[in-house]
């Protein structure tokens, strides 16, 4: 809560959130325990946290600057549940799923209610033997170089974060104003949609199939294309 209140006191106006709770989907026989299952829920469970994020969303920015308000931006979750996670899933925060680089829903996805966007997060095992996944930056110690390849909706969401930074930039080089619902608006229907590859089968890394076409109309609006945001 500390850190919400920091940053929006001292400039920012994004919040790169790859953090969140298990989907109220998640299957607890693969050892996950389910989150919230409502907005409701998730304010009585963490009122601390919803003050929070409401202080950053609505006190962030400037009414004289670029933007009047600060944008939340969520990974959706990891449990391949057919709902996002809390509070990315909250209707006022952007809630990013993952694609792999086959161009299909990552595996570990979650996607349905509450998802908007779709960003790559890489997958270990696309094509079997390539491990397709994000190079990023992890603690250092004396036995790692500081950089690791990750999978998951945490390795989306950042895609978003940087593209939301890059239409802040440009707004301010050319002297354009945006409210927060415009940039959101602006960031989630600047797509390119994936429902016509979602149909017919796809390997599971972890066994079995998945169906794609469970993935149609839920993986947010599509696919989020820096270009078309600028």
């Amino acid at each position: 809560a500390k850190a919400f209140k920091y940053a929006a006191d001292n400039g920012a106006v994004i919040m790169q959130c790859s953090w969140g709770y298990n989907s109220a989907y998640s299957n607890i026989m693969q050892g996950y325990t389910p989150g919230p299952a409502s907005q409701e829920e998730w304010e009585r469970g963490a009122p601390l946290e919803k003050d929070a994020l409401d202080y950053f969303t609505h006190n962030a920015g400037s009414p004289n600057g670029v933007i009047d308000g600060g944008i939340a931006i969520f990974a959706a979750g990891n449990e391949s549940a057919p709902m996002a996670g809390y509070p990315g899933a909250y209707n006022e925060y952007i809630s990013v799923t993952s694609v792999a680089p086959d161009g299909l829903p990552a595996y570990y996805t979650n996607y349905g209610p509450g998802c908007n966007v779709a960003a790559p997060g890489g997958e270990y095992k696309t094509n079997w033997d390539t491990p397709g996944c994000v190079l990023s930056t992890m603690p250092t110690n004396k036995a790692s170089s500081g950089y690791a390849l990750m999978q998951g909706t945490s390795m989306a969401c950042p895609h978003v974060s940087g593209i939301a930074a890059l239409a802040i930039s440009y707004a301010m080089d050319n002297g354009i104003t945006l409210t927060l619902p415009e940039l959101k608006d602006i960031i989630v229907s600047s797509v390119h949609s994936l429902d016509p590859y979602l149909t017919g089968f796809k390997v599971n890394p972890e066994g079995g199939t998945l169906n794609l076409s469970s993935y149609q109309g839920k993986m947010g609006t599509g696919l989020i294309d820096a270009y078309q945001v600028l």
